[in-house]
C-alpha cells in the first residue's frame, strides 16, 4: 500500500506507478464526509479515463472514483492499474457511441460542403465521358 502524503514527491511517485498519466490535480485542502478528514486528487489519463481519490489525513487511500463512479474496493495502485487496462477499451467504445448534438442555434458548414463535393463529382464525371468521347473519335480516325 502506497501512503500518499501529498509531499513534492507525491506527483512523480503516482505518474510512476500508473501508466498514461497526463494530468493529475491535488486539492491540498482538507474536506470531510461521513465523519472522514480527507484530500482529493485527480488523475487524467491518456485515453480520458479518470480517477479521483480520496485519502485520509493519515496517507491510506478510503475512496476511489473512476469515471465519477465510487470502487470502493481499492486499495494499492496495482489494483488501480488493471482496473484501467480492463476498462480501456469499453470506455473507448463508450465514448465512440456518444453523438455530440449542436445547439439549434448553431449551424454546421456540412451540408453546403457535400453539396460543392456532389457538384464537382457531377462536373468530373462529365469532363471523364468527354475525354473518353474524344478518345473514342480519334481511334476512329
Amino acid at each position: 500500500m502506497v501512503n500518499l502524503d501529498f509531499s513534492s514527491s507525491m506527483e512523480t511517485t503516482i505518474k510512476r506507478e500508473l501508466k498514461g498519466v497526463i494530468d493529475l490535480y491535488a486539492n491540498k485542502q482538507n474536506k470531510r464526509s461521513n465523519g472522514t478528514a480527507y484530500r482529493e486528487i485527480i488523475i487524467t489519463f491518456i485515453d480520458n479515463q479518470k480517477i479521483a481519490i480520496r485519502v485520509k489525513i493519515d496517507g491510506s487511500i478510503w475512496q476511489v472514483y473512476h469515471n465519477e463512479k465510487l470502487d470502493s474496493k481499492i486499495t494499492k495502485f496495482e489494483e488501480l492499474q488493471s482496473l484501467l487496462e480492463q476498462n480501456r477499451t469499453k470506455y473507448q467504445q463508450l465514448l465512440a457511441k456518444a453523438v455530440l448534438k449542436l445547439p439549434p442555434s448553431m449551424k454546421t458548414a456540412l451540408p453546403d460542403l457535400m453539396k460543392a463535393a456532389e457538384e464537382k463529382k457531377a462536373n468530373l464525371l462529365a469532363a471523364i465521358a468527354e475525354t473518353q468521347v474524344k478518345i473514342a473519335e480519334l481511334k476512329v480516325v
